[in-house]
């Protein structure tokens, strides 16, 4: 892979804008992964990993949609958000300012700019699911699901793994991680890895049919297609992915 890369930016049949593209969000790459800058925890690792692999997706597909500053942008707010531990509300700002000052767009087409990037389509599905948490949250369903599974006569492990999955569908992989992510460690003492990979793997699976998750609703909007056939068509992928996961676990359990 590393071959391929300095390939890549090695051939100057490919724009210079691009092979800067790729060797500046490589380095960034390579030196947070050896800085750590949040910390050397396991939930901070866990976090530098997602961030590593969102950078290598936004890389992958802003390169092939030709939408490079879109990508250099997003990746732009990703490191200002690890890297110095702000919220998105802060970094997205700072990353506004600097294209202005980068890209000289005039200050009369900012309002332009706003108008066309509420996207009403896009606003209306956000409030419909923060609407869709908070009536779940109110209900009080997630603090039921560990009795509701706990009458099943399953393994311990594929109870949580059960729990984890559908509460992550209904409200989102936040929200079953503060409830029950703690129980789960309780309930497994010597779990440690083992059990956190696997809950984390499940609860990372079933975001992406979850009508809880904005960016399903975002990719649906790109491509013209709706949540439905989104989820039915990685239903199929997420359900197996959840069950390798379950087996990796028990894996990692005789090693570790």
């Amino acid at each position: 892979m590393i071959k391929k890369w300095f390939a890549i930016i090695s051939d100057h049949r490919i724009s210079l804008r691009e092979r800067m593209f790729r060797i500046v969000t490589g380095v960034c790459m390579i030196a947070i992964t050896f800085t750590l800058p949040m910390g050397r925890s396991i939930w901070n690792i866990l976090i530098l990993v997602a961030s590593l692999v969102a950078m290598a997706v936004i890389t992958k597909y802003s390169i092939r949609a030709k939408r490079i500053h879109t990508g250099a942008t997003l990746i732009a707010v990703l490191l200002i958000i690890v890297v110095c531990n702000l919220s998105v509300c802060v970094a997205a700002p700072i990353v506004i300012v600097a294209n202005y000052v980068l890209d000289h767009f005039h200050p009369k087409d900012l309002p332009d700019m706003l108008i066309r990037s509420a996207e009403p389509v896009l606003l209306g599905n956000m409030y419909l699911i923060m609407l869709f948490k908070g009536v779940v949250s109110h209900t009080g369903v997630l603090g039921k699901l560990p009795e509701f599974f706990g009458q099943f006569p399953i393994p311990l492990t594929l109870s949580f793994t059960l729990i984890f999955f559908a509460g992550t569908v209904i409200s989102g992989s936040q929200a079953i991680i503060a409830l029950c992510m703690p129980m789960a460690m309780t309930a497994f003492p010597d779990g440690g890895l083992p059990i956190l990979v696997m809950l984390m793997s499940v609860a990372w699976a079933a975001m992406q049919i979850s009508p809880t998750h904005v960016c399903t609703f975002v990719a649906a909007e790109y491509y013209h297609t709706t949540f439905n056939d989104v989820a039915v068509k990685g239903i199929v992928s997420v359900v197996l992915f959840s069950i390798l996961s379950y087996g990796y676990a028990h894996l990692l359990m005789l090693f570790l």
